[in-house]
């Protein structure tokens, strides 16, 4: 790709015809190659971005053109330096600079012996990134039944909510933020929200996905209370009472047939369990005999 572009930067016109003979085994110049069967001229920028987008190399690999080791700070790499050393036990350089440093992470390239910072390199250490990288669209809409978030860009390839799995894309600013302890292990993420959601006796959240962004919508569980919460005041639960809870404030009831359904328990077990969620002041009845409901006391 780079001898491409810089073949491209020497050119004596402002376009380049490519011939069918320039065809090589490498898939940019494949894609190139196509062009030439018509024998259609693409201009500097068009080529060069045809060779961005067919390239393997990740976005955050890229290096940041315009930028030069000047714009690192300098106390960001130190408290990387520190926190990794004290989140993943990585001992840090007694003596090593910075343009050093950030090659070993992939935070920076040699381009014709000058090391050049890369886009993760700025993101992470950079001075002030907005000065090359416009902000990220990301919005919080809240309502009185939902909160939706809306970011850009969507899943990887192959990766769907349901069947989350590490696939970065950008492993440089992975691997950095888990170094410094923002990610505690890959591919977990989505896991920890259900696994809170269903803690808050909420929802699981759901997702639109298009081409383009992503929503993430979190629903509102009615009377939603922290389970683990009632459970620091020294309130005792068992695991069919916990259970019964996250029913109870995601619908707004709960019956003893629906208690025995969920913890496949009998009748006397529901009735006993219930009871004692009503001497602790969770729950009260509605209503009498098969028709009882027991609902979050307010």
């Amino acid at each position: 790709m780079s001898k491409i572009i810089k073949l491209l930067e020497k050119g004596e016109s402002e376009t380049v015809e490519f011939k069918p003979s320039l065809s090589q085994t490498d898939k940019i110049m494949e894609s190139v190659s196509a062009f030439s069967k018509s024998n259609q001229k693409l201009g500097y920028e068009e080529i060069r971005n045809l060779a961005l987008q067919t390239s393997k190399v990740y976005w955050d690999g890229r290096v940041c053109e315009e930028a030069t080791l000047d714009d690192i700070d300098e106390d960001k790499v130190r408290w990387y330096l520190e926190r990794r050393e004290e989140i993943r036990k990585v001992k840090k350089p007694e003596k090593m600079d910075v343009g050093t440093l950030l090659l070993n992470v992939g935070a920076a390239k040699k381009v014709n012996d000058e090391i050049k910072p890369t886009n993760a390199g700025i993101l992470f250490f950079g001075k002030n990134p907005q000065r090359y990288f416009e902000p990220a669209d990301t919005r919080v809409a809240i309502f009185d039944d939902r909160i939706e978030i809306i970011s850009s860009g969507s899943f990887p390839k192959g990766v769907t909510p349901e069947k989350p799995k590490h696939v970065p894309v950008n492993p440089v600013l992975c691997q950095l933020m888990y170094d410094v302890g923002f990610i505690e292990k890959y591919g977990s993420g989505i896991y920890m929200i259900n696994e809170l959601c269903e803690e808050w006796g909420i929802p699981k959240p759901e997702y639109e996905l298009s081409e383009v962004e992503t929503k993430v919508i979190f629903r509102s569980g009615g009377k939603a209370i922290v389970i683990s919460e009632i459970e620091k005041l020294g309130v005792e639960l068992n695991e069919r009472q916990r259970k019964a809870l996250q029913h109870t404030f995601s619908k707004g009831f709960i019956t003893n047939r629906i208690y025995r359904e969920i913890n496949e328990v009998s009748h006397k077990t529901a009735h006993l369990d219930l009871d004692d969620l009503i001497q602790k002041g969770l729950l009260i009845t509605m209503g009498k005999g098969r028709s009882t409901k027991y609902i979050p006391k307010t």
